[in-house]
Order: C-alpha cells, then sequence, then structure tokens
C-alpha cells in the first residue's frame, strides 16, 4: 500500500491500481446556516464562562471555623479581668453577660436569626436579613467579622456580675432530676477541669425557646452553674447549652 499518496498507484494482491484524483469545485455561496450556528455557539459559551466566574466570586473559599457545642471545652486563657476574690466569678460573670446577650438576641431577633452562637463571651450571628444592627452600642476593636453575603456578624462582650448574686447552690443530680421527666430536653455529662478543680459538664439539648427560658431561670438560680456554651438553630428550633457544674 502507498501510505504517502493515498491518491496515487496502489498495488493491491500484486496487482498495480491508480485511482484518479477528483475535484469538487468550491461554491462561493454564503452559508447563512453556518454563520448562524457560529454565532448561537459563541453566545452560549460566553454565558458559561460569566456563569463560571460569577460561581467563583461567590464562593468562599475561607475555612470555616465552626464552634462544636459537643465538644470538650479547654480552659481559656483569661484576657478580661474583673476584680475578684474569687476567680470562679470571671467565669460567672461570662456567664451571665452570654445568657443576656443570648435572651436579648432572641426575643428582639428571634424571626431573624437563623444560626446564634456565643463562646467563651464570643457572639456570631447569621441570620436571613441584615443583623448590622446588632452592633449598635458595641466597641469597634470588640467586632470580631461582618459577612454581608451571609448576613453574620461576629463580636465579643464584656462580662459583667449583676448587683444581686444568688448565693444558692445545688448538686447535679439535683438538677438532672428536674429535668429527667421532661421529654423535650436530650443530656449528656462529661468530665472536666476548670482552674486546676474538676468538674461535671453537661450538654442540654433543648427543643424550642419557651423551655429553654425555663433552664436559664434554674441556672441562674445557682452561683454553681456557670454557662460555657450557647447554640441556638432556628432550622430545628434547638438550643444546646454547655454548663459546667462545681462541686
Amino acid at each position: 500500500m502507498n501510505f504517502i499518496n493515498p491518491v496515487g498507484i496502489q498495488i493491491i494482491d500484486g496487482s498495480a491500481y491508480k485511482r484518479k484524483r477528483t475535484f469538487t469545485k468550491q461554491k462561493k455561496e454564503t452559508n447563512f446556516f453556518n454563520y448562524l450556528r457560529n454565532i448561537v455557539a459563541a453566545f452560549l459559551t460566553l454565558i458559561l464562562v460569566v456563569f463560571l466566574l460569577w460561581s467563583v466570586n461567590k464562593t468562599d473559599l475561607k475555612s470555616l471555623n465552626t464552634e462544636v457545642v459537643s465538644d470538650m471545652i479547654e480552659e481559656p486563657v483569661i484576657t478580661d479581668v474583673i476584680p475578684t476574690e474569687n476567680p470562679f466569678e470571671f467565669y460567672n460573670a461570662k456567664s451571665h453577660s452570654m445568657i443576656n446577650v443570648f435572651d436579648s438576641i432572641v426575643t428582639e431577633y428571634g424571626n431573624s436569626i437563623s444560626l446564634l452562637s456565643i463562646v467563651d463571651g464570643v457572639v456570631s450571628a447569621e441570620g436571613n436579613e441584615s443583623l448590622l444592627s446588632l452592633l449598635n452600642g458595641v466597641d469597634p476593636n470588640a467586632v470580631k467579622q461582618i459577612d454581608l453575603s451571609k448576613n453574620k456578624v461576629v463580636y465579643k462582650i464584656d462580662p459583667y456580675l449583676p448587683t444581686e448574686l444568688s448565693t444558692n447552690s445545688t448538686s447535679i443530680s439535683n438538677f438532672l432530676n428536674w429535668i429527667l421527666d421532661i421529654e423535650e430536653i436530650e443530656f449528656k455529662i462529661i468530665d472536666g477541669v476548670l482552674l486546676e478543680r474538676e468538674v461535671d459538664n453537661i450538654i442540654l439539648r433543648i427543643d424550642g425557646l419557651e423551655l429553654s427560658n425555663e433552664i436559664i431561670d434554674q441556672i441562674t438560680n445557682y452561683n454553681n452553674f456557670i454557662m460555657r456554651k450557647i447554640l441556638f438553630t432556628k432550622a430545628d428550633n434547638s438550643i444546646h447549652f454547655y454548663i459546667t457544674v462545681l462541686s
């Protein structure tokens, strides 16, 4: 076979064959269908490129730093010092401020909040509309993050002690006896250490804000109950409380 010149002489089964070259005269007529097809293809390609660029622009490339309520809480470094003779009062101060902020936000922004977490004195809130008004009165230096695309704000709150503190205390067993008969509450107990002292940590999952108010009333009635984490999820109307109980 002659592969170099396929239209030249070919040898098949020992016999020589010569192909005739055939030429077709090209018409000079304009093919409007091809032009139209090319225009449509270019337009679709442009749309695809614009869509890809838009998708990349909307993608949040930052890794998420999500706090999980059921994780063990490591003892934080104390950076906000308030005058006190009892070192545990610092955590009580944070506990009271976190509870008050949680109650204030869900009361005023309950219909707008989709996710709210308060961990170690830091508030992170996301909603279905702008939550910038949450920052009214907040020190600009305390604002950690503003993400308008997610209607998300993150800021730090100052710890404070109420003028009237409860001097009552109760055991973890008495507290659990109170919640055992409530079907809408699930709990888990984890041993821990706070300021070199062994403590009990309770994780509560509560269905509904109304019931969470009853839990908060119980917690604030005892000076040995310290709120460490709060998580509210609007999708399933659930609240998680992570509480440290001093024995």
